[in-house]
């Protein structure tokens, strides 16, 4: 999962009782080390991040559009009524 050459070293804070959950779940989980287990708690999380903002640009997008499809069939349909008067 982690490539020497692709690894960035960091520094960062976390409260102990997070170490601690930490430290009981990699070793059971089978994860080479901490910084696995980090690595692939990081992008799970930013993924489910990512695909919650998307499902929110999605739903509003789909409102956006069904509004405008509202309108259009208001429109064809005062055009209906137009054309059916004029016959």
């Amino acid at each position: 999962m982690l490539e020497k050459s692709k690894t960035e070293r960091i520094n960062i804070s976390l409260p102990k009782s997070t170490l601690a959950l930490i430290d009981r779940v990699w070793p059971k989980k089978k994860f080479r080390s901490r910084s696995a287990f980090l690595d692939e708690a990081a992008r799970t999380h930013a993924f489910r991040l990512q695909k919650a903002s998307l499902k929110r640009s999605l739903r509003l997008g789909y409102k956006k559009r069904a509004e405008e499809n509202l309108e259009l069939v208001s429109l064809w349909e005062n055009s209906s009524a137009e054309l059916q008067n004029i016959k």
